[in-house]
């Protein structure tokens, strides 16, 4: 199996039963954003989710696209054409300081909801950086705890440029324990290199 011209053994989530979140901050999802989201969607789906494994999809913003944990790739599908066709496109202005608190919200309640749940996890998420003030910074801080204490994966996967760049310290990509777990998606090459690091967080 070749992703980017890496090759890749089995996919991920056949070597057991797994789950994998995706979270969707579509808040900062812009024109033009969906091909990528909807290519990321299709890479999951061919080179890393096998059939024995759980996903889920929530959105953090008014696109509504939550899919409670199913190994139904017609769901995985779904959302992949919505975002192709634009459905996911956020038209509001932007408000970094609000999506970083309202993926708080959303990750307190994934984390939480999957932290007594066997086998590999992962969240994925996926937006622009949101910029986390220093209000914020205890419950950042505080998900990043809960999500080790879980052995819950977190990758990001950065729709614009800022998010890696930058580091984890000034984006909500503190959230990453692994800096190679911090894709920019314009970059097939980070966006392997990401992926091949939550396989390695994720065998058993």
């Amino acid at each position: 199996m070749v992703l980017s011209g890496v090759v890749l053994g089995t996919p991920l989530l056949a070597q057991g039963p797994a789950t994998v979140v995706i979270v969707i901050d579509d808040t900062q999802v812009r024109p033009g954003d969906g091909p990528r989201v909807a290519e990321l969607i299709d890479t999951l789906e061919r080179d890393l989710l096998g059939e024995s494994g759980a996903f889920g999809i929530v959105t953090v913003g008014p696109a509504g696209l939550n899919i409670d944990l199913t190994k139904d790739r017609q769901r995985l599908r779904e959302v992949r054409e919505a975002a192709r066709a634009g459905h996911l496109e956020f038209k509001g202005a932007a408000n970094p300081e609000m999506a970083a608190g309202a993926r708080v919200a959303s990750l307190r309640g994934i984390i939480n909801g999957l932290a007594t749940r066997s086998g590999p996890k992962a969240v994925l998420m996926v937006g622009r950086a949101a910029t986390v003030t220093d209000e914020q910074r205890p419950a950042w801080n505080g998900l990043r705890r809960d999500a080790d204490s879980a052995r819950l994966a977190v990758a990001w996967f950065d729709l614009g440029s800022a998010a890696c760049a930058s580091g984890p310290s000034a984006t909500d990509a503190a959230l990453v324990a692994d800096t190679n777990l911090c894709a920019t998606l314009s970059s097939k090459p980070s966006t392997t290199a990401a992926l091949l690091a939550l396989r390695r967080r994720l065998e058993p």
